[in-house]
């Protein structure tokens, strides 16, 4: 049984895909998006977040969420790897200063 929120984010994945939103086009609002899928508030941001996370849409102050332009974000994804260390102590590593 999938979750909510994947039903949520594969639905407006998918709408996005197929062109039913243009690139830098309004989506519905939460409370739309409430209403549509008849879930909670938590449930639209969760899977509202991770579009966001898989650079389909992007946010602004005010609550607006819109279509990013998946396509060339992800070729840029893919030439721009990044990598993070995460550590305790550099001291502690055999070459601080390589991961510095």
């Amino acid at each position: 049984m999938e979750v909510k929120y994947e039903t949520v984010k594969q639905t407006l994945r998918n709408e996005i895909i197929d062109g039913k939103y243009q690139i830098n086009a309004k989506l519905p609002t939460e409370s739309e998006l409430m209403k549509r899928f008849n879930v909670s508030r938590y449930t639209i941001r969760r899977a509202v977040g991770d579009l966001e996370n898989g650079h389909y849409i992007y946010r602004i102050q005010g609550g607006r969420m819109f279509v990013q332009d998946w396509k060339k974000d992800w070729t840029d994804i893919e030439k721009n790897k990044v990598i993070g260390v995460i550590s305790t102590h550099m001291a502690d590593y055999i070459f601080p200063s390589i991961i510095s």
